[in-house]
């Protein structure tokens, strides 16, 4: 409707490090990772003047490194008011 806004976004990337890491048996390894992120956002126009905004933002990270895989999920809320 006129007050309510909304978009989905997805997104990739692929990263090669140059730095090796050393592991504990004191082997080199150069990391590689793919991150995949979608993020959802809500816009409810409830004036003219303000916004109320709801964002959820997924991220999954995979790495040949076992210490530098997560996946993460964000929720932020926001008020934007303009004088």
């Amino acid at each position: 409707n006129d007050h309510m806004k909304a978009s989905l976004d997805f997104g990739y990337r692929d990263s090669h490090y140059h730095d090796a890491n050393e592991q504990l048996d004191g082997s080199f390894i150069t990391r590689m990772d793919d991150r995949y992120r979608a993020i959802a956002k809500l816009i409810y126009s409830f004036r003219e003047d303000a916004d109320l905004t709801a964002k959820y933002t997924h991220t999954q990270n995979d790495s040949n490194l076992a210490d530098k895989n997560y996946g993460r999920n964000q929720l932020q809320m926001s008020l934007s008011y303009l004088w």
